[in-house]
């Protein structure tokens, strides 16, 4: 059986997209980056996976890159 993919932290995170422990809290609370919210809490704590971060990055940097399916196909309007 594999073994599951350990959590990390808003730290380890940000470590890894070069960014700050606050953006990453920001992002998680957004839905921007995939986070799993620790419950019970009045604050909650959120944990990550890298694999699943890493993903969703590389998912928002190829829409960046390639752009919509749509972008420069909008209809002239006729003179």
């Amino acid at each position: 059986m594999d073994e599951l993919e350990p959590f990390v932290t808003a730290e380890r995170v940000a470590e890894f997209l070069g960014l700050t422990r606050r953006q990453v809290l920001t992002m998680a609370r957004t839905g921007e980056i995939p986070a799993h919210p620790i419950s019970g809490r009045k604050r909650h704590v959120w944990t990550f996976r890298i694999s699943e971060v890493a993903g969703q990055v590389a998912i928002r940097r190829n829409k960046i890159h390639f752009g919509s399916p749509n972008q420069g196909h909008a209809k002239e309007k006729s003179a």
